[in-house]
């Protein structure tokens, strides 16, 4: 029996703040989500957690309220992960 595919989230607002606490609780176990965070800017504490979960952190720099950052970020997700699972 296969394990089970890991849920993908689209979350906004993943650089700072509340956005990046829930990132952080995503990645980490029991979870262990791919997420797909999309957000204006791309500080250090959210570059550092890109280097620890490479394989399933994918950062788009963009804004929530431009319909085109948000397409591209729930396009980025099907392509890299098959699906999305979740939006926060």
């Amino acid at each position: 029996m296969s394990a089970p595919k890991p849920p993908t989230i689209v979350l906004t607002g993943g650089s700072r703040g509340i956005g990046l606490s829930c990132l952080k609780l995503l990645l980490r176990p029991p979870i262990s989500a791919n997420v797909v965070s999309l957000s204006r800017s791309f500080p250090p504490e959210l570059q550092e957690l890109k280097k620890e979960y490479p394989q399933r952190l994918l950062v788009i720099q963009g804004d929530v309220s431009k319909d085109e950052d948000n397409k591209l970020a729930v396009e980025s997700a099907v392509q890299s992960f098959g699906s999305v699972d979740g939006l926060v």
